[in-house]
């Protein structure tokens, strides 16, 4: 994508567009004002999960659902044809 990743909004009737800065590498995550990594904290999410329980943010069933659109955008690149879900 050239210029980076642009959002675009509506905000209080205004037409405004947000350009997110990623020069440090990434989105960090600041739990308790130590900084650590978006992947420390999806394993980290996964862990509570299996060990004590907790939600996870993202269910399997979505996660299938994901993957199976991006495996019809993938395959309709490929072929150039529509592919139904």
């Amino acid at each position: 994508m050239t210029g980076g990743l642009r959002i675009a909004s509506d905000k209080h009737g205004k037409f405004t567009e947000l350009k997110p800065d990623f020069s440090d590498g990434g989105i960090l995550f600041v739990p308790g004002g130590k900084i650590i990594s978006a992947e420390e904290k999806e394993a980290r999410t996964f862990y509570d999960a299996i060990l004590h329980g907790t939600e996870l943010r993202v269910k399997p069933e979505q996660a299938l659902v994901v993957t199976q659109i991006l495996d019809a955008i993938y395959e309709s690149g490929r072929t150039g044809k529509p592919v139904e879900l």
